[in-house]
């Protein structure tokens, strides 16, 4: 449920801003989720799937910008 809720978020983001730099917003909350709750003697990641909702995140706002693709503007003469 997690999977596809992350999903379906990050694609409507990319969707709606249509903007590159949304690309970047996985990579950011995933790191400040592992500053804020990892402390500093243990292992990097461990047994948390953050950085697999940091994929699936940059990956589903990639498909929503491309899937909104450019508006046309079609010219009558």
């Amino acid at each position: 449920m997690t999977l596809a809720f992350v999903a379906i978020a990050f694609f409507a983001i990319g969707f709606e801003i249509r903007r590159w730099w949304t690309i970047a917003m996985p990579v950011v909350l995933g790191a400040l989720y592992l500053i804020v709750t990892t402390p500093p003697h243990a292992p990097f990641f461990g047994d948390t799937p953050v950085p697999f909702l940091v994929v699936l995140g940059t990956a589903a706002t990639a498909a929503g910008i491309l899937k909104r693709g450019r508006k046309i503007v079609h010219r009558t003469m």
